[in-house]
């Protein structure tokens, strides 16, 4: 893309109406983002993961559609996440179909397509790709009229990360991630020490930072950095079964949910700090050796407080982060939620934690508290996170609730998605997309 293209971009979607002169204040400050011509292209906003989005999300719980995508019966297939296009085309994933969805909500096209996870665009946008039923797929986003398909060894969850060259990165439970040309041949692929649930992340020049290990094929404590050709830059021990996909910062470091701690690492590879289990709120030597008995859905007992009762510590023992990748907001901010059903704000200077908000207790089981769901947050550092009790939520960057909206069925490991008009979308265990807005 030209730097001409990419002024023009940011100016569209960053900016809006505030002309050049603020175009040239915002780039110093928002240049660590990758650019697009589209406003969500994959998988929890851009390569980066970082889950943010320059523009301001809905204050209000105005619902302004839901689009049936899976039959929402118990212990189904949910709709996955969603990517929106530069047209306002929305694109998301159920258990049987591939869905393309008009700004209105109304369906497009769709084609057939087991458990369908994580659509993502090209850059010039003719082209969706997806993983599902062991393989990864290419369509025309005009039609859904198939490219082509590359056949991997076992399970290809939660889709592929696209890089600025057009390189689709795709991990499988048979333990590579894979690197696929735009043609759909294979360019490389790298043998991790477990299965690869989670999308790889990429970094500046290219690097790409993968979270190896799965809770329920294949434990990897490794996070591994590799540099585009598919060799190894450098690799970190965790100690966790399993580590999800890292959000990269605008300040270069690497966020690494690790299923009960959040590890963050320097550029190099070297430990910048991290908090855990049993390590209160600064730095030590201990807690990162893993997972504390909780799963992807959340477990165990929850903190001290009544549902949606906000908390002014977090209770030990007890996660800082699950398994799901965290948002990083404009001010430094690290939102995370962990197993507890804990929502966490983090200084990402301190290091402490600046507040906590209790969500509730499972829809399908009494026992069970979590958020599966990956967060996101907007230019205010407004935060937007499902949960298991059936809630999106929405929260002011004080912890305070902005509003909150129930659904039929928790809503778990599917990213939400921020469209340029400031639309929330995400998608719910009850089958539903939904759409919110003022």
């Amino acid at each position: 893309m030209s730097l001409t293209r990419r002024m023009f971009t940011w100016a569209r979607y960053l900016i809006g109406s505030a002309g050049l002169l603020g175009l040239i204040v915002a780039l110093p400050a928002e240049a660590w983002r990758p650019t697009s011509d589209h406003f969500w292209p994959m998988f929890h906003g851009n390569y980066t993961h970082s889950g943010y989005a320059a523009v301001k999300g809905p204050r209000h719980a105005t619902l302004q559609w839901k689009f049936q995508a899976a039959s929402g019966e118990v212990n189904s297939v949910p709709p996955n996440s969603v990517a929106i296009d530069a047209e306002g085309t929305i694109y998301v994933g159920g258990p049987t179909k591939v869905y393309a969805l008009n700004t209105d909500g109304t369906e497009k096209w769709s084609k057939e397509y087991t458990n369908v996870q994580g659509p993502a665009l090209s850059a010039n946008g003719k082209t969706l790709y997806f993983a599902g039923n062991n393989q990864l797929v290419a369509v025309k986003t005009k039609n859904g009229k198939q490219r082509w398909a590359v056949a991997m060894g076992n399970s290809t969850i939660f889709g592929p990360t696209i890089a600025e060259d057009g390189t689709i990165y795709q991990g499988s439970w048979d333990g590579y991630l894979y690197a696929i040309n735009k043609d759909g041949t294979v360019k490389w692929q790298f043998l991790t020490g477990g299965a690869v649930s989670y999308p790889a992340t990429l970094g500046k020049k290219g690097t790409i930072y993968l979270g190896g290990g799965d809770a329920h094929s294949g434990p990897d404590s490794i996070v591994y950095a590799l540099k585009p050709d598919g060799t190894v830059k450098w690799q970190y021990d965790t100690g966790a079964t399993r580590n999800g996909s890292p959000a990269v910062g605008k300040d270069g470091l690497i966020y690494v949910p690790t299923g009960s701690s959040l590890v963050v690492l320097n550029k190099d590879g070297t430990l910048a700090w991290e908090l855990g289990p049993n390590m209160g709120d600064d730095d030590s030597d201990d807690g990162s050796d893993g997972d504390n008995g909780g799963n992807d859905n959340g477990g165990g007992e929850p903190p001290p407080g009544d549902d949606g009762e906000q908390l002014n510590s977090i209770a030990a023992p007890g996660d800082i982060a699950g398994i799901i990748t965290p948002a990083l907001a404009d001010d430094g901010t690290i939102y995370v939620g962990n197993s507890n059903g804990e929502i966490l704000a983090i200084d990402g200077t301190t290091h402490t934690t600046k507040w906590t908000y209790q969500t509730g207790v499972s829809l399908t089981d009494s026992t069970l508290y979590g958020i599966p769901s990956f967060p996101v947050v907007d230019k205010t550092g407004a935060l937007y996170i499902g949960s298991v009790d059936g809630k999106m939520y929405a929260m002011k960057k004080d912890g305070s609730v902005l509003w909150s909206y129930q659904t039929a069925g928790p809503i778990a490991e599917a990213a939400p998605a921020l469209g340029p008009d400031g639309t929330l979308y995400f998608s719910s265990d009850d089958g539903y997309v939904y759409a919110m807005n003022e």
